[in-house]
């Protein structure tokens, strides 16, 4: 956990210049172990009428690798599970787990019908189910609900980073400003990263 920063892009200029989706993290990679990037979604488990909605995160791998969470059951998402695939393997928490299920081991490799707040039906498999109360993106007052893989190939711009291990903050910064100064498209020539 020593080596997982937030990533924020400070003044002068933009709070965030336009363009840091293009960054090639690939320029960085001696430096970052893992860029970790995961964004909210609302799920409604379509074949269970009546539920409440699930609080979701979509993640990239790195989000999983970057930091150190094990499985209460089943297994975590790995590499494969974040290929485009028709039935994409999920995680579901704890709660979802005990509350829906009856904690039944059986649960793993069901499949899940949901569909999203803005109408997206989508369908997943469960590989395994997040410990208690882990807390994954900006909102920590409550546990997660279900993490689904979100495509690693997408352009995104990434707010966390595990760095490699003996790599300085200072040096982290220094690289991430000039890789990010490279895609920018609205900093001004003395922005500072």
């Amino acid at each position: 956990s020593d080596r997982v920063y937030h990533v924020m892009y400070a003044p002068p200029g933009p709070w965030e210049p336009r363009g840091l989706s293009g960054m090639d993290w690939a320029s960085v990679s001696d430096i970052v172990e893992y860029p970790l990037a995961s964004s909210a979604d609302t799920f409604f488990m379509t074949d269970l009428p009546g539920t409440s909605p699930l609080r979701g995160r979509r993640i990239t791998f790195g989000m999983l690798a970057g930091l150190p969470i094990q499985p209460a059951a089943g297994r975590l998402l790995i590499q494969n599970d974040f290929q485009n695939t028709a039935e994409p393997d999920v995680l579901i928490g704890y709660s979802v787990w005990r509350d829906r299920f009856g904690s039944d081991l059986a649960a793993i490799g069901r499949t899940l019908r949901t569909e999203t707040e803005a109408g997206r039906a989508e369908q997943f498999r469960v590989a395994g189910v997040l410990p208690r109360d882990v807390y994954i993106g900006g909102d920590s007052t409550q546990p997660i609900d279900i993490v689904v893989p979100m495509d690693d190939a997408a352009a995104r711009r990434y707010y966390m980073v595990r760095l490699r291990p003996g790599v300085p903050a200072s040096l982290a910064e220094r690289r991430l400003t000039e890789a990010a100064l490279r895609v920018a498209t609205d900093a001004p020539a003395d922005w500072s990263g």
